[in-house]
């Protein structure tokens, strides 16, 4: 089945998270951290630089980010972000296929320890999974050779409708994006959120001719204590994977019983 919906539309992408602003630097880390929740040694703690680029597949316009990140002070981490709204490859796909794929971006790109692909479309068509991530196989020149993944992000495959984790918001988030009329749970999501809020905002900016909006300053106490609790939420989650006891979890974490048990809930979803 093919689907013409665009989820989100280049420009759109490029005002919310590839902006030169503090706004969207935070957003951008959330997303990132987000993806990468089960690759990351640690989470993303800043972003050092972004420089926009045009993939060799849609050199008419960007569709290519490069992103420097900081995990500490002495960890760095490079991730290509690309989004697609057509498929460049045959309108089908396999693992063996994407391990090819893989080798071929992970031995041009030595440097590069992580690419994201968000797709407007199906490409793995023997899975209904969402999230997919492949460890590259192939050798390269680069020292962290075991650590280059890649990952896919189908948008049709999203259907979820009560998103619990961070990375389901967002997918949530960006899939009623260009609704005509917007959910109530997304509606939520945008009013209780900081984030959500801040990238909705974003996404309404005009960003060729650029415009200059007033904008009030953001409250560093909010932004803290969300950003406090999805790491909290990100260290369970790999607590309970462990089948480190619940009364652990509660007192390293200080998350609540229902907290858990929400969490507990998104595991299956998690897997890919």
């Amino acid at each position: 089945m093919e689907y013409e919906r665009k989820f989100i539309l280049l420009k759109q992408f490029e005002s919310i998270f590839f902006q030169k602003t503090k706004g969207c630097q935070l957003v951008l880390r959330s997303f990132l951290n987000a993806i990468l929740s089960k690759s990351l040694r640690g989470s993303i703690k800043e972003i050092a630089s972004v420089q926009s680029q045009r993939c060799y597949f849609a050199s008419d316009q960007q569709s290519s980010w490069l992103i420097d990140a900081l995990i500490d002070e002495r960890s760095h981490v490079t991730i290509r972000i690309q989004v697609h709204d057509h498929d460049y490859f045959q309108k089908q796909s396999s693992k063996f296929a994407i391990n090819q794929r893989l080798g071929q971006i992970s031995s041009t790109t030595q440097a590069e320890r992580f690419m994201i692909h968000i797709l407007n479309f199906n490409l793995l068509l023997e899975s209904d999974h969402y999230h997919h991530r492949f460890q590259s196989t192939t050798p390269t020149y680069t020292s962290h050779r075991e650590t280059q993944q890649i990952h896919y992000i189908e948008l049709p495959k999203f259907t979820t409708e009560r998103p619990q984790t961070t990375l389901e918001k967002w997918l949530y988030f960006i899939c009623h994006l260009n609704d005509k009329q917007h959910p109530q749970r997304f509606i939520e999501l945008v009013k209780q959120d900081p984030y959500f809020k801040l990238a909705s905002h974003l996404s309404k900016r005009k960003i060729n001719p650029p415009i200059l909006i007033k904008e009030e300053p953001l409250n560093l106490i909010e932004w803290q204590y969300y950003g406090e609790q999805q790491e909290k939420e990100r260290i369970a989650l790999r607590m309970m994977r462990s089948d480190i006891p619940y009364e652990k979890i509660i007192e390293f974490t200080d998350l609540t019983l229902a907290d858990l048990d929400e969490l507990a809930l998104t595991i299956p979803m998690l897997d890919s």
